[in-house]
Protein backbone atom coordinates (compact mmCIF):
# COMPACT_ATOMS: atom_id res chain seq x y z
CA UNK A 1 0.00 0.00 0.00
CA UNK A 2 1.35 3.16 -0.83
CA UNK A 3 1.20 6.43 1.09
CA UNK A 4 -0.78 9.47 -0.68
CA UNK A 5 0.43 12.31 -1.03
CA UNK A 6 -2.85 14.23 -2.02
CA UNK A 7 -4.90 16.33 -0.06
CA UNK A 8 -7.56 14.83 2.37
CA UNK A 9 -10.97 15.69 1.36
CA UNK A 10 -11.20 18.35 4.22
CA UNK A 11 -8.25 20.44 2.65
CA UNK A 12 -10.01 20.23 -0.40
CA UNK A 13 -8.83 16.77 -1.66
CA UNK A 14 -10.92 13.94 -3.16
CA UNK A 15 -12.46 11.17 -0.99
CA UNK A 16 -10.23 7.78 -1.66
CA UNK A 17 -13.54 6.20 -1.96
CA UNK A 18 -15.85 7.16 -3.90
CA UNK A 19 -18.68 4.74 -2.98
CA UNK A 20 -20.69 4.34 -0.08
CA UNK A 21 -19.48 2.25 3.15
CA UNK A 22 -21.62 -1.13 3.52
CA UNK A 23 -24.95 -0.18 4.84
CA UNK A 24 -26.40 -1.04 8.05
CA UNK A 25 -28.56 -2.85 8.94
CA UNK A 26 -28.50 -5.28 6.06
CA UNK A 27 -31.41 -6.41 4.86
CA UNK A 28 -32.08 -9.65 2.64
CA UNK A 29 -35.05 -11.50 0.82
CA UNK A 30 -35.27 -14.01 3.79
CA UNK A 31 -35.99 -10.93 6.08
CA UNK A 32 -38.53 -9.79 4.20
CA UNK A 33 -40.24 -13.62 3.78
CA UNK A 34 -39.41 -13.61 7.50
CA UNK A 35 -41.68 -10.55 8.07
CA UNK A 36 -44.66 -11.15 5.52
CA UNK A 37 -45.23 -15.08 7.19
CA UNK A 38 -45.67 -13.36 10.73
CA UNK A 39 -47.73 -10.26 9.22
CA UNK A 40 -49.91 -12.91 7.00
CA UNK A 41 -50.83 -15.04 10.31
CA UNK A 42 -51.74 -12.22 12.34
CA UNK A 43 -50.17 -13.57 15.21
CA UNK A 44 -48.22 -10.43 15.85
CA UNK A 45 -46.98 -11.43 20.31
CA UNK A 46 -45.78 -14.58 21.69
CA UNK A 47 -49.08 -14.89 24.39
CA UNK A 48 -51.15 -15.74 20.38
CA UNK A 49 -49.41 -18.54 20.85
CA UNK A 50 -49.02 -19.46 24.60
CA UNK A 51 -45.79 -19.61 26.98
CA UNK A 52 -43.44 -22.17 25.13
CA UNK A 53 -45.39 -22.73 21.81
CA UNK A 54 -42.51 -24.04 18.56
CA UNK A 55 -45.18 -22.02 16.40
CA UNK A 56 -43.68 -18.84 18.26
CA UNK A 57 -41.02 -17.05 16.47
CA UNK A 58 -39.84 -15.61 19.67
CA UNK A 59 -39.46 -19.46 21.63
CA UNK A 60 -37.74 -20.42 18.22
CA UNK A 61 -35.57 -16.84 19.00
CA UNK A 62 -34.93 -17.66 21.98
CA UNK A 63 -33.78 -21.05 21.94
CA UNK A 64 -31.82 -20.11 19.27
CA UNK A 65 -29.68 -17.19 20.11
CA UNK A 66 -29.30 -19.34 23.79
CA UNK A 67 -27.39 -21.70 21.76
CA UNK A 68 -25.43 -18.99 19.67
CA UNK A 69 -24.00 -17.79 23.08
CA UNK A 70 -23.54 -20.86 24.94
CA UNK A 71 -26.08 -20.13 27.49
CA UNK A 72 -28.73 -22.41 28.81
CA UNK A 73 -31.28 -19.79 28.70
CA UNK A 74 -32.35 -16.63 27.13
CA UNK A 75 -34.94 -14.22 28.04
CA UNK A 76 -36.19 -11.57 24.76
CA UNK A 77 -37.09 -8.29 26.07
CA UNK A 78 -38.14 -5.25 24.03
CA UNK A 79 -34.62 -3.49 24.37
CA UNK A 80 -31.18 -3.61 25.61
CA UNK A 81 -31.41 -1.30 28.50
CA UNK A 82 -34.79 -3.41 29.78
CA UNK A 83 -32.64 -5.88 29.38
CA UNK A 84 -30.07 -5.07 32.04
CA UNK A 85 -33.06 -3.91 34.42
CA UNK A 86 -34.00 -7.05 34.30
CA UNK A 87 -30.98 -9.17 34.63
CA UNK A 88 -29.79 -6.83 37.53
CA UNK A 89 -33.33 -7.63 39.24
CA UNK A 90 -33.50 -11.32 38.24
CA UNK A 91 -30.04 -12.02 40.06
CA UNK A 92 -30.93 -10.54 43.31
CA UNK A 93 -30.00 -6.68 42.87
CA UNK A 94 -32.12 -4.78 45.50
CA UNK A 95 -32.91 -0.95 46.41
CA UNK A 96 -29.98 0.47 48.22
CA UNK A 97 -27.27 -2.32 46.63
CA UNK A 98 -24.41 -0.46 45.27
CA UNK A 99 -22.88 -1.63 41.60
CA UNK A 100 -20.14 -1.01 40.38
CA UNK A 101 -19.94 0.04 36.57
CA UNK A 102 -16.93 1.29 34.35
CA UNK A 103 -17.54 4.55 33.50
CA UNK A 104 -17.13 4.44 30.03
CA UNK A 105 -20.15 2.90 28.75
CA UNK A 106 -23.72 3.86 27.16
CA UNK A 107 -25.84 5.82 29.95
CA UNK A 108 -27.61 2.38 29.89
CA UNK A 109 -25.24 0.31 31.92
CA UNK A 110 -25.47 2.74 35.11
CA UNK A 111 -28.94 4.12 34.52
CA UNK A 112 -30.79 0.77 34.57
CA UNK A 113 -28.87 0.02 38.50
CA UNK A 114 -30.88 3.63 39.23
CA UNK A 115 -34.34 1.84 37.47
CA UNK A 116 -34.20 -0.52 40.56
CA UNK A 117 -33.10 1.33 42.89
CA UNK A 118 -29.12 0.85 43.24
CA UNK A 119 -26.77 2.58 43.01
CA UNK A 120 -24.10 2.65 40.29
CA UNK A 121 -20.41 3.57 41.64
CA UNK A 122 -17.71 4.00 38.96
CA UNK A 123 -14.60 1.81 38.12
CA UNK A 124 -12.03 3.01 36.13
CA UNK A 125 -11.35 1.23 32.65
CA UNK A 126 -8.28 -0.04 30.95
CA UNK A 127 -6.70 2.75 28.16
CA UNK A 128 -5.49 -0.01 26.08
CA UNK A 129 -8.43 -2.08 26.21
CA UNK A 130 -11.29 0.69 26.58
CA UNK A 131 -12.92 -2.53 29.44
CA UNK A 132 -13.33 -2.22 32.88
CA UNK A 133 -10.27 -2.20 35.04
CA UNK A 134 -10.60 -5.31 37.51
CA UNK A 135 -7.84 -3.68 39.94
CA UNK A 136 -10.06 -0.58 40.15
CA UNK A 137 -13.18 -2.68 41.13
CA UNK A 138 -11.19 -4.49 43.64
CA UNK A 139 -10.80 -0.81 45.38
CA UNK A 140 -14.03 -0.14 45.39
CA UNK A 141 -15.72 -3.08 46.90
CA UNK A 142 -17.11 -2.13 50.37
CA UNK A 143 -20.43 -4.03 52.65
CA UNK A 144 -22.77 -1.90 50.31
CA UNK A 145 -21.49 -3.45 47.26
CA UNK A 146 -23.53 -6.27 45.95
CA UNK A 147 -22.80 -6.56 41.97
CA UNK A 148 -20.43 -5.67 39.06
CA UNK A 149 -21.80 -4.58 35.76
CA UNK A 150 -18.84 -5.65 33.11
CA UNK A 151 -19.01 -3.96 30.05
CA UNK A 152 -17.62 -6.01 26.73
CA UNK A 153 -16.91 -2.46 24.95
CA UNK A 154 -16.81 -2.71 21.25
CA UNK A 155 -17.23 -6.39 21.58
CA UNK A 156 -13.66 -7.29 23.18
CA UNK A 157 -14.38 -9.50 26.15
CA UNK A 158 -13.09 -8.23 29.34
CA UNK A 159 -11.00 -9.37 31.80
CA UNK A 160 -13.47 -12.13 32.60
CA UNK A 161 -11.00 -14.45 34.85
CA UNK A 162 -10.07 -11.58 37.33
CA UNK A 163 -13.41 -10.01 37.25
CA UNK A 164 -15.23 -13.95 38.45
CA UNK A 165 -12.07 -14.09 40.59
CA UNK A 166 -12.96 -10.92 42.12
CA UNK A 167 -16.77 -11.91 42.20
CA UNK A 168 -16.26 -14.74 43.78
CA UNK A 169 -14.11 -13.78 46.36
CA UNK A 170 -16.46 -11.31 47.64
CA UNK A 171 -19.70 -12.88 46.45
CA UNK A 172 -20.87 -10.69 44.14
CA UNK A 173 -22.98 -10.50 40.98
CA UNK A 174 -21.70 -10.31 37.43
CA UNK A 175 -23.76 -9.04 35.05
CA UNK A 176 -22.02 -9.08 31.53
CA UNK A 177 -23.41 -6.00 29.14
CA UNK A 178 -22.71 -7.56 25.95
CA UNK A 179 -24.66 -4.99 24.25
CA UNK A 180 -21.51 -4.39 21.67
CA UNK A 181 -20.73 -8.30 21.91
CA UNK A 182 -22.77 -10.99 20.12
CA UNK A 183 -20.54 -14.28 19.17
CA UNK A 184 -17.81 -12.64 21.24
CA UNK A 185 -15.77 -15.30 23.59
CA UNK A 186 -13.38 -15.45 26.15
CA UNK A 187 -11.46 -18.25 26.19
CA UNK A 188 -13.54 -20.13 23.82
CA UNK A 189 -16.58 -19.30 25.78
CA UNK A 190 -19.80 -16.89 24.76
CA UNK A 191 -19.90 -14.21 26.63
CA UNK A 192 -23.14 -13.74 28.26
CA UNK A 193 -22.80 -17.09 29.95
CA UNK A 194 -19.81 -16.55 31.85
CA UNK A 195 -21.32 -14.20 34.63
CA UNK A 196 -24.73 -14.91 35.95
CA UNK A 197 -26.47 -13.29 33.20
CA UNK A 198 -25.44 -11.46 30.42
CA UNK A 199 -27.40 -8.82 28.42
CA UNK A 200 -27.97 -7.79 25.12
CA UNK A 201 -29.36 -5.35 23.05
CA UNK A 202 -30.60 -5.74 19.04
CA UNK A 203 -31.14 -1.75 18.39
CA UNK A 204 -30.74 -1.03 14.75
CA UNK A 205 -26.99 -0.22 14.76
CA UNK A 206 -25.90 -3.62 16.61
CA UNK A 207 -24.23 -6.73 14.92
CA UNK A 208 -27.96 -8.91 14.88
CA UNK A 209 -30.39 -6.01 14.92
CA UNK A 210 -33.96 -5.97 14.44
CA UNK A 211 -34.59 -1.97 14.73
CA UNK A 212 -35.00 -2.47 18.77
CA UNK A 213 -34.77 -5.83 20.74
CA UNK A 214 -32.99 -7.15 23.65
CA UNK A 215 -32.39 -10.15 25.33
CA UNK A 216 -30.92 -11.62 28.63
CA UNK A 217 -29.15 -14.65 28.98
CA UNK A 218 -28.43 -16.70 31.70
CA UNK A 219 -27.43 -20.70 32.65
CA UNK A 220 -29.28 -20.25 35.90
CA UNK A 221 -32.86 -21.56 35.86
CA UNK A 222 -33.83 -19.46 38.91
CA UNK A 223 -32.53 -16.21 36.76
CA UNK A 224 -34.42 -17.29 33.92
CA UNK A 225 -37.52 -18.29 35.24
CA UNK A 226 -37.57 -14.73 36.94
CA UNK A 227 -36.24 -12.77 34.14
CA UNK A 228 -39.53 -14.45 32.18
CA UNK A 229 -41.81 -12.61 34.77
CA UNK A 230 -40.31 -9.43 35.01
CA UNK A 231 -40.69 -9.08 31.09
CA UNK A 232 -43.86 -10.51 31.40
CA UNK A 233 -45.57 -7.58 33.95
CA UNK A 234 -44.89 -10.64 36.68
CA UNK A 235 -46.64 -13.33 35.45
CA UNK A 236 -45.37 -17.11 36.01
CA UNK A 237 -45.06 -19.94 33.61
CA UNK A 238 -48.04 -21.88 34.38
CA UNK A 239 -50.01 -19.46 36.36
CA UNK A 240 -53.24 -18.36 35.72
CA UNK A 241 -52.67 -15.03 32.76
CA UNK A 242 -54.25 -12.22 34.81
CA UNK A 243 -52.04 -13.56 38.20
CA UNK A 244 -49.07 -11.19 38.86
CA UNK A 245 -46.56 -12.15 41.46
CA UNK A 246 -44.23 -8.76 40.94
CA UNK A 247 -44.38 -4.97 40.02
CA UNK A 248 -43.24 -5.18 36.73
CA UNK A 249 -43.71 -3.32 33.01
CA UNK A 250 -44.35 -5.43 30.08
CA UNK A 251 -41.10 -5.59 28.01
CA UNK A 252 -41.91 -8.11 25.78
CA UNK A 253 -40.70 -8.78 22.58
CA UNK A 254 -42.75 -8.87 19.06
CA UNK A 255 -43.14 -12.18 16.43
CA UNK A 256 -42.30 -9.43 14.52
CA UNK A 257 -38.98 -8.64 16.30
CA UNK A 258 -38.09 -11.91 16.23
CA UNK A 259 -38.86 -12.97 12.67
CA UNK A 260 -36.21 -10.29 11.76
CA UNK A 261 -33.98 -11.56 14.07
CA UNK A 262 -33.83 -15.26 13.05
CA UNK A 263 -33.72 -14.34 9.34
CA UNK A 264 -30.42 -11.64 10.79
CA UNK A 265 -28.98 -14.69 12.96
CA UNK A 266 -28.75 -17.12 10.45
CA UNK A 267 -25.94 -14.81 8.52
CA UNK A 268 -24.17 -13.47 11.73
CA UNK A 269 -21.59 -16.08 12.11
CA UNK A 270 -20.64 -15.59 8.29
CA UNK A 271 -20.71 -11.78 9.02
CA UNK A 272 -18.87 -11.79 12.26
CA UNK A 273 -16.14 -14.02 10.52
CA UNK A 274 -15.42 -11.13 7.67
CA UNK A 275 -15.43 -8.61 10.44
CA UNK A 276 -12.58 -10.70 12.09
CA UNK A 277 -10.65 -11.32 8.94
CA UNK A 278 -10.77 -7.64 8.21
CA UNK A 279 -10.10 -6.65 12.05
CA UNK A 280 -6.91 -8.64 11.94
CA UNK A 281 -5.50 -7.07 8.81
CA UNK A 282 -6.77 -3.50 10.04
CA UNK A 283 -4.45 -3.92 12.85
CA UNK A 284 -1.50 -4.91 10.46
CA UNK A 285 -2.29 -1.49 8.75
CA UNK A 286 -2.78 0.66 11.46
CA UNK A 287 0.34 -1.02 13.64
CA UNK A 288 2.35 0.96 11.39
CA UNK A 289 1.31 4.83 11.36
CA UNK A 290 2.59 6.54 14.29
CA UNK A 291 0.19 8.13 16.42
CA UNK A 292 -1.99 5.44 16.36
CA UNK A 293 -2.40 3.55 19.50
CA UNK A 294 -4.38 0.01 19.36
CA UNK A 295 -5.47 -2.20 22.18
CA UNK A 296 -3.30 -4.85 23.09
CA UNK A 297 -3.50 -8.50 21.57
CA UNK A 298 -4.99 -10.79 24.06
CA UNK A 299 -4.83 -14.54 23.51
CA UNK A 300 -7.26 -15.51 25.50
CA UNK A 301 -9.81 -13.36 23.67
CA UNK A 302 -10.75 -16.30 21.25
CA UNK A 303 -13.26 -14.00 19.40
CA UNK A 304 -14.05 -10.42 18.93
CA UNK A 305 -17.35 -9.36 18.46
CA UNK A 306 -16.30 -6.05 16.97
CA UNK A 307 -18.86 -3.61 16.99
CA UNK A 308 -16.38 -1.51 17.47
CA UNK A 309 -12.86 -1.09 16.24
CA UNK A 310 -11.18 0.93 18.83
CA UNK A 311 -8.27 2.57 18.78
CA UNK A 312 -6.55 5.76 20.49
CA UNK A 313 -4.35 8.93 19.16
CA UNK A 314 -1.44 10.06 20.61
CA UNK A 315 -2.26 13.79 19.73
CA UNK A 316 1.22 14.55 20.12
CA UNK A 317 2.58 11.66 18.25
CA UNK A 318 0.03 12.05 15.27
CA UNK A 319 0.01 15.91 15.02
CA UNK A 320 -3.53 16.41 15.52
CA UNK A 321 -5.75 15.50 17.88
CA UNK A 322 -8.59 12.98 17.84
CA UNK A 323 -11.50 15.18 17.25
CA UNK A 324 -9.60 17.32 14.18
CA UNK A 325 -9.07 13.37 13.01
CA UNK A 326 -12.90 13.02 13.43
CA UNK A 327 -13.97 15.95 11.63
CA UNK A 328 -11.11 15.33 8.57
CA UNK A 329 -12.28 11.17 8.44
CA UNK A 330 -15.57 12.50 8.16
CA UNK A 331 -15.04 14.49 5.07
CA UNK A 332 -13.60 11.14 4.07
CA UNK A 333 -17.24 9.81 4.37
CA UNK A 334 -15.90 7.05 7.00
CA UNK A 335 -18.68 5.71 9.17
CA UNK A 336 -17.36 6.67 12.66
CA UNK A 337 -17.40 6.00 16.13
CA UNK A 338 -16.68 9.15 18.73
CA UNK A 339 -16.19 7.81 22.14
CA UNK A 340 -18.33 8.30 25.32
CA UNK A 341 -17.50 10.79 27.80
CA UNK A 342 -17.08 9.77 31.72
CA UNK A 343 -20.71 8.62 32.87
CA UNK A 344 -20.41 10.26 36.25
CA UNK A 345 -20.29 14.35 34.19
CA UNK A 346 -23.44 13.48 32.96
CA UNK A 347 -26.13 15.72 34.50
CA UNK A 348 -28.04 12.80 35.88
CA UNK A 349 -25.55 11.85 38.41
CA UNK A 350 -24.28 15.95 38.52
CA UNK A 351 -27.42 17.07 39.80
CA UNK A 352 -28.65 13.19 41.06
CA UNK A 353 -31.80 13.86 38.98
CA UNK A 354 -32.69 10.20 40.42
CA UNK A 355 -35.82 11.00 41.78
CA UNK A 356 -36.62 8.43 44.59
CA UNK A 357 -34.10 6.01 43.53
CA UNK A 358 -30.59 6.94 44.62
CA UNK A 359 -31.60 7.43 48.44
CA UNK A 360 -33.23 4.24 49.18
CA UNK A 361 -32.56 3.48 53.02
CA UNK A 362 -30.38 7.05 53.45
CA UNK A 363 -27.44 5.67 50.87
CA UNK A 364 -26.15 7.69 48.24
CA UNK A 365 -22.98 8.63 46.20
CA UNK A 366 -20.80 11.44 46.00
CA UNK A 367 -20.94 11.89 42.17
CA UNK A 368 -19.75 14.88 42.29
CA UNK A 369 -15.71 13.61 43.52
CA UNK A 370 -15.87 10.99 40.72
CA UNK A 371 -12.84 10.46 38.79
CA UNK A 372 -11.59 8.07 36.74
CA UNK A 373 -8.11 8.89 35.60
CA UNK A 374 -8.07 6.66 31.99
CA UNK A 375 -11.79 7.51 31.59
CA UNK A 376 -10.88 11.30 31.67
CA UNK A 377 -7.92 10.66 29.11
CA UNK A 378 -9.78 8.21 26.43
CA UNK A 379 -12.91 10.11 26.47
CA UNK A 380 -10.78 12.90 24.54
CA UNK A 381 -8.28 10.49 22.62
CA UNK A 382 -10.47 7.22 21.78
CA UNK A 383 -11.96 6.27 18.89
CA UNK A 384 -13.00 3.60 16.14
CA UNK A 385 -15.15 2.19 13.23
CA UNK A 386 -18.30 1.05 13.02
CA UNK A 387 -19.19 -2.68 12.63
CA UNK A 388 -20.59 -2.50 8.94
CA UNK A 389 -17.43 -0.50 8.11
CA UNK A 390 -15.86 -3.92 8.65
CA UNK A 391 -18.24 -5.86 6.85
CA UNK A 392 -15.99 -3.96 3.56
CA UNK A 393 -13.59 -5.74 1.37
CA UNK A 394 -9.47 -5.81 2.17
CA UNK A 395 -9.40 -2.92 -0.50
CA UNK A 396 -11.80 -1.07 2.07
CA UNK A 397 -9.27 -1.60 4.87
CA UNK A 398 -6.28 -0.02 3.17
CA UNK A 399 -8.49 3.02 2.20
CA UNK A 400 -9.54 2.91 5.71
CA UNK A 401 -5.11 3.28 6.83
CA UNK A 402 -4.40 5.21 3.49
CA UNK A 403 -7.43 7.99 4.40
CA UNK A 404 -5.52 8.72 8.32
CA UNK A 405 -1.99 8.40 6.70
CA UNK A 406 -2.79 11.18 4.46
CA UNK A 407 -4.70 13.11 6.98
CA UNK A 408 -1.69 12.47 9.38
CA UNK A 409 0.95 13.52 6.56
CA UNK A 410 -0.90 16.82 6.57
CA UNK A 411 -1.76 17.06 10.17
CA UNK A 412 0.43 20.70 10.23
CA UNK A 413 -2.03 22.28 8.08
CA UNK A 414 -5.04 20.64 9.36
CA UNK A 415 -3.75 22.06 12.88
CA UNK A 416 -3.03 25.62 11.60
CA UNK A 417 -6.61 25.27 9.89
CA UNK A 418 -8.07 24.36 13.18
CA UNK A 419 -6.11 27.09 15.43
CA UNK A 420 -7.40 30.19 12.51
Amino acid sequence: MMKSTSKPAILGGERLKAEPWPNWPYMTDGDIEELVQVLKSGNWCRICYGEDSDESKIVQFERSFARMQDARYAVSCSNGTAALEIALRAAGIKPGDEVIVPAFTFIASASAVLQIGGLPVFADIEEDTFCIDPDSVEQLINPNTRGIVVVHMGGRPANMDRIMEIARKHRLIVIEDCAQANLAEWRGQKVGSIGDAGTFSFQNSKNISSGEGGAVTTNSEEIADMSYSLHHIGRKKGDRFYTHHYASWNYRLTEIQAAILLSQMSRAEEQNAIRQENGRYLYELLSGIEGIRLPRQDDRITNNGYHLYLFNIDEERFGINRDLLLEALYAEGVPLFGGYGPLYKNPLFTEKNFGVNGYIEGKTVDYQSAYCPNVEKVSKTGMGFYQSTLLGTREDMETLAESIIRIRNHAHELKSRGNS
